[in-house]
């Protein structure tokens, strides 16, 4: 993708372009993932619903994130399976011994060498799920907040209930507890 958008620097001159080109290109658990991620851009203002997309760098940080390498020997193979020499795949042109030209051989060489220069592999298979960020990140919001904004004002005579400190405490005795009696002979697992 780097090789696509420098080649073509000036159709995709902004971040926006290069996202959206970016984006273009995935599919399936993938692409799933780039609707929702679309889905959750903030807007430019209240008046233009445009999306603000941020910067290429970190869109492709926010995707590394979620998102890890598979085999990369065989996305190899499937590449080279899909390069032509004129109107032949190439591995029937180089059996049929047609070799191609300087030139082709040269750009090959220069696009080879630019693709050893990205550290990046190519990303596939999601690790987390844009709706469990989502939910992620709210949870974090929600616990910046007090506790009394968090809870609907109905329930907040029930305050102490709702906290987590008293949550975890064991109840002190209770009237209607009542005695467990064991076997003898019982053996705690």
């Amino acid at each position: 993708m780097k090789i696509h958008l420098a080649l073509n620097k000036e159709k995709y001159s902004t971040p926006t372009k290069k996202i959206l080109s970016f984006i273009s290109y995935l599919d399936g658990e993938a692409g799933e993932w780039s609707r929702m991620w679309i889905d959750s851009r903030p807007p430019t203002s209240d008046t233009n619903p445009a999306p603000v997309y941020g910067t290429y760098e970190d869109f492709i940080t926010v995707f590394d994130g979620n998102y890890k390498p598979t085999d990369t020997r065989r996305t190899a193979m499937d590449r080279l399976d899909t390069l032509k020499q004129g109107s032949m795949p190439a591995n029937e042109a180089h059996s049929n011994g047609d070799l191609p030209n300087a030139d082709e051989e040269k750009e090959k060489k220069e696009i080879a060498e630019e693709m050893e220069k990205e550290s990046k592999p190519i990303w596939i298979q999601a690790k987390t799920m844009a709706s469990q960020q989502i939910a992620q990140k709210h949870e974090e919001e929600k616990k910046k907040l007090p506790l009394k904004q968090q809870i609907p004002w109905e329930y907040h005579e029930f305050l102490e209930q709702f906290d987590e400190e008293t949550a975890s405490r064991f109840p002190g005795p209770r009237t209607w507890d009542h005695r467990i009696d064991l076997k003898p002979d019982f053996v705690p697992r």
